[in-house]
């Protein structure tokens, strides 16, 4: 084995988790190749959250086998970890691995590398199908670089709730927390490489320090960062509403944390709510929304919401849609609701028709569409921080940008730096595109 191709589906930790399994190749010296490459291996890290992520995640685990047939094939994450034997009867699939799977992916390449693939390969029954090291938790380090402009740091992983609809507990466990002296050293790695923009992700970073001696809260580590970094910013990933306290709102109203929170809101009705095993109420909610408007001027909020929940009359999802319609959101990320095994939902009673799951998700993410034009139009002629994340400018010469309010600017300029932050302002809506100049 001298090179492995990786292929990441889901969520920015496990993009995060990818990053960790190819910077461990690439320190044993194998080189890191593009899926599109004829590879020697070819690790794909699979997503449990919905039935569709599930099927995507087999079917290119298929077109891996179909067009690299010599290729050694190894399955990771979370559908993985919740059901491998799904993946150990896909004939072609040589290891199925779990969530954080670095070290196991390690021993796999040690025990290959000096093997040509032909005859490392498929003996027996063409499949090993070994199911590695579930759920151990270990500290995965990161190297300097990412491949991507913005770079992720995964700060917490696993989650303590138990909503009725997600199956992401079991496939990653219990809420665990990077200490923060090791979150520092990342953030400081990074720096050096030239990030001027790092996202803090994890599966709930919400509840991220409860599990530490002593205790500190997520604003707490931000808080730590903040003080003793410059040159650099930090973005929020999805947040429950009920975790966004004072400290935290606080924390969005400082010059170097990204004006832009995502909201794991999931309906706009509090007997919806109920039923899904949610913590809070759309009073609250409500409350909240309205005071980061206020708080945090220009802040993009944007929010989860799944429609088609079992027992979600047309009466409970006209009350989302009132709830969205007057809350001042920037966009909304819209699911129809998917079943999966193990969780309570399932095996719930009254569940919606998929037809109506999908015909309500299409008229909430037509609503998200008149929400961005809106947000993106209200911001016209105002200022923002933008990071540069192409590496180069397109015909016309402009370079894409992401503000810090989460704006997709293009910007006409010689010589912009890739990752670096240049002050912006915003001048034209266009067509579903949105245009800026840097100052001065």
């Amino acid at each position: 084995m001298t090179d492995v191709a990786f292929i990441t589906l889901g969520c920015k930790t496990n993009h995060y988790d990818t990053d960790v399994m190819a910077q461990a190749c690439a320190k044993a010296g194998l080189e890191v190749v593009p899926p599109s490459s004829q590879a020697d291996a070819y690790v794909i890290n699979t997503c449990a959250v919905t039935r569709a992520a599930d099927a995507r995640g087999r079917n290119i685990i298929r077109r891996v086998i179909r067009n690299n047939p010599d290729a050694i094939v190894i399955v990771c994450g979370c559908s993985s970890e919740v059901d491998a034997d799904r993946y150990r009867n896909i004939e072609g699939v040589d290891y199925v691995l779990g969530v954080r799977a670095a070290e196991e992916l390690m021993k796999i390449v040690m025990c290959h590398r000096e093997e040509p693939p032909s005859t490392s390969l498929r003996a027996g029954s063409g499949r090993r199908g070994d199911h590695m090291g579930l759920l151990r938790y270990t500290r995965n380090d990161i190297s300097a670089h990412q491949p991507r402009a913005r770079a992720f740091l995964k700060i917490q992983d696993g989650c303590n709730n138990r909503c009725a609809y997600c199956i992401v507990p079991h496939a990653r466990g219990e809420s665990r927390s990077v200490k923060p002296a090791d979150v520092q050293n990342d953030v400081k790695k990074l720096l050096k490489a030239g990030h001027r923009e790092i996202i803090l992700t994890g599966v709930h970073i919400g509840q991220y320090g409860k599990d530490l001696t002593p205790q500190i809260s997520a604003a707490g580590l931000i808080q730590k960062l903040l003080d003793e970094t410059d040159n650099c910013r930090f973005r929020i990933s999805s947040l429950d509403p009920d975790e966004m306290g004072d400290e935290m709102i606080k924390v969005l109203g400082h010059p170097g944390v990204c004006r832009h929170v995502h909201l794991s809101l999931q309906s706009g009705s509090d007997e919806v709510l109920e039923m899904m095993g949610r913590r809070s109420g759309m009073n609250d909610y409500e409350k909240l929304i309205q005071r980061l408007a206020v708080q945090v001027p220009g802040i993009a909020i944007g929010a989860d919401i799944i429609t088609g929940f079992p027992g979600e009359t047309e009466g409970l999802f006209e009350q989302t849609v009132k709830f969205v319609e007057r809350m001042p959101f920037a966009y909304l990320h819209v699911f129809p609701y998917s079943p999966r095994p193990m969780t309570r939902a399932a095996t719930m009673s009254d569940q919606v028709p998929v037809p109506v799951r999908t015909q309500r998700a299409k008229r909430l993410m037509e609503i998200s569409e008149k929400k961005r034009a809106v947000f993106y139009e209200g911001q016209l002629g105002k200022k923002a921080g933008v990071v540069i994340v192409s590496k180069r400018a397109d015909r016309e010469g402009r370079f894409k940008g992401i503000s810090d309010n989460y704006l997709p600017l293009m910007i006409p300029g010689k010589g912009l730096k890739y990752r670096e932050v240049y002050n912006v302002t915003i001048t034209k809506f266009d067509k579903g595109n949105i245009y800026g100049t840097i100052e001065g």
